[in-house]
């Protein structure tokens, strides 16, 4: 943000500061500036004035024309007919307008209260005007609110009285996307004085500095501001609206969020809660509900519904909404995942399928429009995650491939666990805990490049270009098809890293009969126990000491088409660390990696990861436990309310402790100190909030699709008889019965209805 006057502490001159806006007077024309001092208005001309100190006139303002040589006097003047030219268009916005309150209510705020109007101010300004096509040459701070100044072409600056209509017919537009953002009587550009950079607004009893906070370049001409003039109101976009929260959903949202509804963030919680509630489909009356309990006993409880109500009406224009992002900082991230997972579970009611071109789209295998729409949603990874060796990696890597950072970040954990295997380990729950860990990187095909990234971190060890050889502790496996292999895998080589191309392969292959014990056997070997036996009686095997690291890959829509209840809850899903991404701009011809460089990195891990002798164990430093203490008991007291949730979130704890012990070990810390342990919670947490938006498209069986077939056909062909539906509906994938059950369940949930003729509509899809 620039900032034209003060400048640098130095003092300027009134010349000085007008010359420094880029305003200076044409032959036979004057520059007018005006001061106004308790209610006595005098105007000068800027050779009279220019050499004096801007502080000897503190209600300083200057005119946003030139005027006719010796037509403005002293205390009169400033007529439209006296108007030489247009310096700018000026576009006065008044805080006391935009929100809604009293001028002395607004001028009563807190500096701080008043920094966070200005702010929100300020993002639907430069947002409408960014989304009008008006280029803001100058923005200023005018102590409460803002002046947006518009740089005009010669032509439209001669041309007073067609530029004024324009402008006239600008703020209208404006005022068309956000309600009340702009003064509708300050369209007399000309003769509208603005108050001076480096001035003072004196209105209130607390002086506020007149300060420029944004400069561009960039005039506007009249084919584009003609246009703006004549647009047509924008379609306003409506969000999905459910029907209003539930009294006990209110409650615990309110229980949750009012221990850290605090003096200082309470406008900041309320705007990025407004956010989160819009896009989830909450209704604004129940969103207004949750504002006003939390704000009762607050010093500004309009202020607080304020921030709700502009949510809306943002999300309503299309407009940037603040949400989960805004809200990081101001909650513990156990309340927000929390929060975010009941928000989750409220739009994936409204929005039961997803949506492509028009069309209901239920997951599907090798579906490019499904996995494209559910990447679209996926966040980046914090850039915490990227601690020490593990940034270094990912400047290595990145340069040379599309495959998202958070898959580089994925491959290169896994790595590092499979290298540190058991010679290190630190203690939880009274166990040994290992560093080995199950990933899976999610992504469309093709361009995420999640086997690229896989690759990448699977050959670092190969990389050195000399005779000297580290080999890692652990080998590579690529395929496992029953328990029996898994047990024999390990018996051979006890340290294993198992590379799976596809994910949904072993999902799918868990399910038949004769390999369904399969899962069991990797649940096991996560634990890394001490003997992973498989005692059937044609083949009873036994690996001792058994280490097993698995890195994989799988679309969206496989994950949802193969993944389970059973796998949620019997302890398979929440072993996984779940790195979601997407690809990144493409390279048609990417470089290589370095290779010199990438050997370097390996041999840093590999000497880290060496200086420890076997069997060390690092402890939790008191520090870290402190961080740690605090999450576990926010986790813990949110236990009980969501059966899914609470399963998946079960190994969160171990997930942590595993990762915060590879990145102490990559530091050769002594102790997993709170830097790593603080670390790795961003990445579950990031994950977490993943893993909520995957978990509503998880468990899609037979009885979902035929849901959906249902849906699809009485949308295109409308209501007909229950046979005729039937008959339209029928797959190979299930029989009359299934098609009865699930015909039956839609019909006592309201989904379906069926008249007295027995004719069947569908109630979701009118």
């Amino acid at each position: 943000m620039a900032q034209v006057y003060p400048n640098d502490g130095a003092s300027m001159t009134i010349g000085e500061v007008v010359a420094g806006l880029g305003v200076e007077a044409a032959p036979g024309e004057d520059v007018v500036l005006t001061v106004i001092d308790g209610g006595r208005v005098v105007n000068y001309t800027l050779p009279e004035i220019e050499d004096e100190d801007p502080d000897d006139y503190p209600s300083l303002y200057l005119a946003t024309g030139t005027f006719m040589s010796r037509t403005v006097t002293r205390h009169a003047g400033r007529k439209v007919e006296h108007v030489r030219r247009l310096l700018w268009l000026p576009f006065d916005c008044d805080l006391t307008d935009w929100i809604g309150e009293p001028a002395p209510r607004v001028h009563g705020l807190s500096d701080d209260a008043l920094g966070q109007h200005l702010a929100d101010q300020r993002l639907d300004i430069t947002e409408t005007f960014a989304d009008l096509g008006i280029p803001i040459h100058r923005l200023d701070v005018t102590g409460y609110g803002h002046c947006a100044y518009v740089r005009l072409d010669a032509d439209l600056a001669g041309d007073v009285a067609g530029t004024r209509t324009l402008h006239k017919a600008t703020i209208e537009r404006v005022n068309e996307r956000v309600a009340k953002l702009v003064d509708p009587q300050a369209s007399d550009a000309g003769t509208r004085i603005t108050r001076l950079p480096g001035s003072v607004n004196n209105k209130a009893s607390t002086p506020r500095p007149v300060v420029t906070v944004l400069t561009n370049d960039g005039v506007i001409d009249r084919a584009a501001l003609s246009a703006v003039a004549k647009a047509q109101p924008a379609a306003p976009v409506t969000p999905i609206r459910t029907d209003r929260l539930g009294e006990d959903l209110i409650g615990e949202i309110v229980e949750a969020l009012a221990p850290h509804w605090v003096e200082g963030q309470r406008h900041a919680m309320a705007v990025a809660l407004g956010g989160m509630l819009a896009k989830a489909g909450v209704a604004e009356a129940s969103a207004l509900a949750i504002v006003e309990r939390l704000s009762a006993g607050d010093a500004e409880p309009g202020d607080r519904r304020l921030a709700v109500r502009r949510s809306y009406d943002r999300m309503r224009l299309g407009q940037t909404v603040a949400g989960y992002t805004a809200m990081k900082g101001l909650l513990p991230d156990a309340v927000l995942s929390w929060l975010d997972g009941r928000l989750q579970r409220v739009s994936g009611a409204t929005t039961a399928r997803i949506t492509v071109g028009g069309k209901a789209a239920g997951p599907k295998p090798n579906d490019p429009a499904f996995d494209e729409t559910v990447s679209s949603g996926f966040s980046s990874v914090p850039e915490s995650a990227f601690h020490g060796w593990f940034g270094a990696y990912r400047d290595l890597m990145a340069p040379t491939s599309e495959a998202s950072d958070a898959f580089h970040l994925g491959a290169a954990l896994t790595l590092a666990g499979a290298m540190i295997g058991r010679r290190i380990c630190t203690h939880y729950a009274s166990d040994s805990l290992y560093a080995n860990l199950y990933t899976v990187l999610i992504g469309t095909t093709g361009r995420s490049r999640k086997d690229t990234a896989i690759k990448r971190a699977l050959s670092l060890p190969q990389r050195n270009e000399t005779m000297t050889m580290r080999v890692p502790a652990f080998k590579v496996s690529r395929d496992v098809s029953s328990a029996e292999g898994v047990v024999g895998m390990l018996k051979d080589q006890p340290n294993t890293l198992l590379y799976l191309t596809e994910l949904a392969t072993l999902l799918r292959n868990a399910k038949r009969k004769g390999t369904s014990t399969i899962l069991d056997r990797l649940i096991e070997a996560w634990d890394t126990p001490d003997i992973l036996q498989n005692l059937s009686k044609g083949n009873p095997l036994e690996a001792s000491r058994p280490y097993l690291s698995i890195l994989s890959a799988v679309q969206p829509s496989r994950l949802a088409s193969e993944m389970t209840d059973e796998d949620i809850h019997s302890g398979f899903a929440n072993r996984w660390l779940y790195i979601t991404g997407s690809g990144k701009t493409p390279m048609a011809t990417p470089p290589p990696v370095d290779n010199a460089k990438a050997w370097a990195t390996y041999l840093t891990l590999f000497e880290a990861i060496g200086s420890y002798p076997e069997g060390t164990v690092l402890m939790v430093d008191p520090e870290a436990r402190k961080r740690w203490d605090t999450w576990y008991e926010m986790t813990t007291k949110w236990a009980g309310r969501d059966e899914e949730e609470d399963a998946m979130r079960v190994r969160h704890a171990s997930l942590i402790q595993k990762i915060a012990l590879i990145y102490a070990v990559s530091d050769r810390a002594a102790t997993i100190e709170d830097r790593h342990i603080a670390a790795a919670m961003s990445i579950v947490d990031w994950m977490w909030h993943e893993v909520q938006g995957l978990m509503r498209l998880w468990g899609v069986g037979v009885r979902t699709q035929i849901e959906e077939r249902i849906k699809t056909v009485l949308t295109r062909d409308g209501a007909m008889r229950r046979r005729d539906l039937q008959r339209k509906c029928s797959n190979r994938k299930w029989s009359a019965q299934d098609f009865a059950q699930a015909f039956k369940a839609m019909a006592e949930n309201g989904t379906v209805e069926i008249d007295d003729r027995g004719v069947v509509q569908c109630s979701e899809c009118r």
